[in-house]
């Protein structure tokens, strides 16, 4: 007999909030570039001119192309899902092999053709990959056959390699990480005044720098200046790779232990786009690596002397540019400020919309024979087959390379070559505005998770009033998931996350939950065989008693979610509105730094994920084999709406008389009898031996696992429970296990709990620590103790130690000078699609010594002294300012890091 297993759910209301925005319809964003179903396609290689040009030719709608590149299967088929639902067929994966671009067609084909109104989103699928051995069968070293080494991300480089061939044979391209989506209408945005007037428009890392993750280029020129920004990029690491000579000679900083060059796409992309502003080579992100080698910043002039330098020439020559949005355009745009808390003001009359943009210019950079030392002097050796190669690569596709900045027959070329434009998004530009918020220039356009996804912007379904083109997951993700759980959470929570796709990449329905993902499908539905739910949690206790509960069925504990109204749940400034009362995008009311993140299919069945169990340890044992725990409060949902279209008839008839719902029995009468008031925060004790013996006949009923509909069946609970008594030995150490497990369950959050307020659901005040469920020692001001309110300029110093999984940090400590007068001690550029989320310790430490008082519960200090396994930073690599997240807590910022 399969083991018996149960699934405990502590929600506020007995009624669901599915989702239904990632069922797997097309959505086109905008007619006149909804592509998917009415293209050709290409699966194949995209080594040669030939290939190359074919695949884009069948890819392409209206010269519009989208790329990526990814390594995952399971990442390339949700976002060619994602792109391909909101009309966007024209993208083409560009993967690591043959095999697995086949695996990625027959997927997308059986999803689309496996349930009616479907077939758009399938069929007509490109993917392409590079080759990865000679034609000897030698495999490349770097997997790569223009690196002599690996450098960097490979995928990531293959995308811009296929990106920059793309441009210079004229199409408009789009190039997207794996963790992007479409929101609103993109091609709307960006083929209108005033976006239209750029050639390049990327997300900004910094206010002068490129975030990799998403870029857009149109009507940019073969051997323009984006064009060549695309080419130039790649084309200093192929000759670094190849022979760092004159790298070493200047610092042994600027190579790594292994003697190769170590930089990644968006620092390389980022310095040729320096380059262009300055109209002449400039190797800003690779010589910061220098650090503090003296003797290298000597050969240069200083320090000090190049930074003034270079940031004058290029840096500083990204401007803020005034604008104007016209109808019907504007009546999609929520302006600069930040949040959209209130409709743009617009001119009488006219109706548009002013706004504030981040821009540059871009010239074709040329050195004019001059290679002075302020800029670094001449960094090259001389080209070998690697360079050669890369080189051959752009001449075979038949169109003209740009002027070559070394070549002083180029440099009349280059000088009469048109500029091009650039424009940043999701750029914060000054201090606060009179009403307290701030300018965040181009969000409009496209943005991240952490700024509008986590406010509602992109719960579609919901109605918001503004959404952006497009969403990035890359960063501001809540720790204690691996980095792709997070964002699938994310993704599930706003309603964009394909639960059926998720089933057929799985092979089954039960693997398709966060726990289950390792397991086979027949243990996956065993350990998802039942399912408890209550009707009216008080939340942490509660939590507690349902583990026990768990453990006395041999089950496991579906995690809850919070009431949206609850004090705790909410902003210190809201929570003394009467309750419960009527949500609206943005949440802002809502504490989502981190504590909670909101989901439902309406604004009035709205829940709130608390982070505290969006942990690893509760969702299955980390300790040898993998045994689940349970599954979150989004994730039942979606198992409910399953059970609920199966018994519709939606998906098959099941066996003649199954249920997959019950009510629980906690004492001798009918179930539900004598039910308590709604919120009712009493326990009602029962019996390990009752709560066994009086559900015998549904325990029966539900033991046998029978794929693919016999399975998860949810036992309701409709009040509050209390498991009485002592526990049987091989139940408490299950209880023990899983509350060791899982943060969320640790005794200390009861114990400090108690020292914030009565652990009820509506508990004033009553912040539930995550810093307890991460085994931090902490002292925090009050403030930043309950409200999740920055605390800005506490600190003197941070300083950041790699842990076991922090590859980000992989060349050591890291310590940061705050304010905006230092830069980073140790030249460290953080780049937030690897630091965020990265597994760091984080050391805190006061401007002050704490007062003698600081040490009791509850009392307010000058600063914080925490050391977390896990923590979320935020690191502004020019200014040195930053912000360190304490999920559940607040935040601790310095230089203005927590805006």
């Amino acid at each position: 007999m399969a083991r018996r297993v149960l699934l405990l759910l502590l929600s506020l209301t007995a009624s669901l909030s599915g989702q239904t925005a990632g069922s797997g319809a097309v959505s086109c964003r905008n007619p006149a570039f909804c592509s998917t179903g009415k293209l050709q396609h290409y699966v194949g290689p995209v080594d040669s001119a030939e290939q190359a040009n074919q695949a884009f030719s069948l890819t392409a709608w209206d010269k519009e192309l989208i790329v990526f590149a990814e390594t995952r299967l399971e990442q390339a088929v949700h976002t060619l899902d994602r792109y391909r639902r909101a009309g966007y067929g024209h993208i083409i994966p560009v993967l690591v092999d043959s095999e697995q671009c086949q695996a990625v067609v027959q997927l997308m084909a059986s999803h689309g053709t496996s349930r009616p109104g479907l077939q758009g989103a399938a069929g007509n699928v490109s993917c392409g990959w590079y080759r990865t051995a000679d034609e000897e069968g030698n495999r490349f070293p770097s997997g790569f056959e223009y690196f002599r080494h690996e450098v960097g991300t490979t995928a990531w480089w293959r995308k811009w390699f296929t990106v920059a061939r793309a441009v210079s044979l004229g199409y408009n391209v789009m190039s997207v990480d794996a963790d992007t989506l479409p929101l609103g209408d993109w091609y709307g945005m960006v083929k209108a005044p005033p976006a239209s007037d750029y050639n390049m428009i990327s997300q900004a890392e910094s206010t002068e720098a490129l975030n990799g993750g998403f870029t857009y280029i149109q009507n940019a020129a073969p051997d323009g200046p984006v064009a060549y920004l695309l080419y130039e990029g790649m084309h200093r690491v192929v000759r670094w790779a190849e022979n760092a000579s004159a790298l070493v000679a200047l610092s042994p900083n600027l190579i790594d232990e292994y003697g190769g060059v170590d930089q990644e796409d968006q620092t390389m992309l980022s310095d040729v786009l320096f380059s262009c502003l300055a109209g002449r080579p400039v190797y800003y992100f690779l010589l910061r690596t220098m650090g503090d080698d003296a003797a290298g910043w000597a050969k240069l002039g200083g320090r000090e002397a190049w930074m003034e330098e270079v940031q004058g020439e290029a840096l500083y020559k990204m401007d803020v540019t005034d604008a104007w949005v016209n109808p019907p355009l504007a009546d999609l745009v929520w302006g600069d400020p930040y949040p959209p808390t209130q409709p743009p003001p617009r001119e009488p009359g006219s109706g548009r919309l002013a706004l504030q943009l981040r821009t540059g210019e871009l010239r074709m950079p040329h050195a004019g024979g001059r290679w002075p030392k302020v800029y670094g002097g001449y960094l090259f050796a001389p080209a070998g087959p690697y360079t050669h190669a890369y080189r051959q690569a752009f001449r075979d596709l038949g169109v003209p390379l740009p002027p070559d900045p070394e070549d002083a027959e180029d440099e009349e070329r280059a000088r009469a070559t048109k500029p091009e434009r650039v424009l940043l998004t999701s750029v914060l530009i000054g201090g606060p505005l009179p009403d307290g918020r701030y300018s965040q220039l181009g969000s409009w356009l496209e943005h991240g998770w952490f700024l509008y996804g986590r406010l509602g912007h992109w719960h579609l379904h919901l109605n918001p009033p503004y959404t952006g083109g497009m969403g990035h997951v890359h960063a501001g993700l809540p720790p204690g998931l691996r980095l792709d759980q997070g964002k699938a959470l994310a993704l599930m929570h706003s309603g964009h996350h394909n639960w059926r796709l998720s089933a057929r990449l799985s092979r089954s329905p039960a693997r398709a939950f966060l726990a289950t993902g390792g397991l086979n499908a027949s243990d996956a539905a065993a350990a998802l065989t039942r399912v408890v739910a209550y009707a009216k949690p008080a939340f942490v206790r509660a939590a507690q008693e349902l583990a026990r509960v768990a453990a006395a069925l041999g089950a496991a504990v579906a995690w809850p979610a919070a009431d949206c109204s609850s004090d705790w749940v909410l902003n210190p400034e809201y929570r003394n509105l009467s309750k419960p009362f009527r949500h609206s995008i943005p949440w802002v009311h809502i504490n989502t730094h981190y504590t909670v993140s909101p989901f439902g299919k309406s604004l009035d069945h709205l829940k709130c994920e608390w982070t505290g169990f969006a942990q690893r340890g509760c969702l299955a044992s980390s300790r040898g084999e993998i045994r689940p725990y349970g599954i979150l409060a989004v994730e039942l949902d979606h198992l409910v709406e399953r059970h609920r279209r199966w018994a519709a008839g939606a998906q098959g008839p099941g066996p003649a008389g199954l249920r997959h719902e019950y009510t629980l029995r906690l004492q001798a009468s009918a179930p539900g009898a004598a039910a308590p008031p709604p919120r009712s925060t009493d326990f009602q004790p029962v019996s390990y031996d009752d709560l066994v013996s009086l559900n015998a006949d549904v325990i029966k009923l539900t033991a046998e696992v029978r794929m693919p509909y016999q399975w998860g069946a949810v036992l309701w609970l409709d009040r509050l429970v209390e498991v009485a008594g002592v526990l049987p030995p091989s139940v408490a150490e299950q209880v023990a296990r899983l509350s060791a497990d899982c943060p969320g369950l640790s005794a200390t959050v009861q114990a400090s709990l108690g020292a914030l307020g009565a652990l009820r659901l509506r508990a004033p005040g009553a912040a539930l620590p995550l810093l307890l469920l991460l085994g931090a020692a902490l002292t925090l001001p009050a403030a930043s103790a309950t409200a999740g309110a920055p605390v800005q300029d506490p600190v003197s110093s941070v300083r950041l130690q790699p842990r076991e999984h922090a590859p980000a940090l992989s060349g050591g400590g890291l310590a940061l000078a705050p304010g905006p007068a230092h830069a980073m001690a140790e030249d460290k550029v953080f780049r937030s699609r690897r630091l965020l989320n990265g597994n760091v310790q984080v050391d805190v430490s006061p401007n002050q010594p704490p007062s003698p008082q600081a040490a009791s519960a509850g009392t307010a200090a000058p600063g914080v002294s925490v050391s977390l396994e896990h923590a979320t930073v935020d690191v502004d690599s020019k200014s040195g300012s930053g912000c360190v997240n304490i999920p559940g807590i607040g935040r601790v910022g310095w230089g203005g890091g927590c805006r």
